[in-house]
């Protein structure tokens, strides 16, 4: 049986620094890893899908952030808890990875292998042109994430500690 690693999350930003608002998602977790959050580890992916399958392995909760790209206006925050919904159509842009994260995550619920909690969180993109620079509606946004991220990480810490004692 394999060893639930015992952190209170994983998060794990993906996205290409190259392409301006694909960035979004290492940009938060380059912040949020500045924080030394207790009990949290935080990593950094391209989203290929096999990487986030490896990568989860072993934790019950995860976070994915991500930029998103739909119909909404640049900077919207979206957050999809995926025990309850799925990643919209057409979240994400076009990857050249053939296993993305829409991909992994519903291979991770159909082998079952997949963390207990995992939370996507993606900040609509509005220029994925070259580029190492967020647009200034997305790098806001990006700091309101890591608030929120930092907010939600509390709660399940009060949370977890009114539990009993396993």
């Amino acid at each position: 049986m394999m060893n639930v690693v015992r952190k209170c999350c994983l998060i794990i930003g993906i996205g290409n620094e190259f392409r301006s608002d694909d960035g979004a998602g290492l940009y938060v977790a380059r912040q949020l890893l500045k924080l030394k959050l207790p009990d949290v580890v935080v990593k950094e992916g391209s989203g290929e899908g096999t990487y986030l399958l490896h990568c989860w392995q072993g934790y019950e909760r995860v976070i994915v952030v991500d930029a998103a790209k739909s119909s909404s206006a640049p900077g919207l925050i979206h957050r999809i808890d995926t025990a309850r919904d799925e990643l919209p159509t057409g979240w994400s842009r076009h990857s050249s990875h053939t296993l993305g994260l829409p991909e992994a995550i519903r291979l991770a619920e159909t082998q079952g292998s997949g963390p207990k909690s995992l939370i996507v969180y993606g900040i609509e993109g509005g220029n994925f042109q070259h580029g190492v620079t967020l647009s200034p509606e997305v790098k806001a946004a990006a700091h309101r994430l890591v608030e929120l991220i930092v907010e939600e990480l509390q709660s399940l810490r009060d949370a977890m500690a009114k539990m009993p004692p396993d």
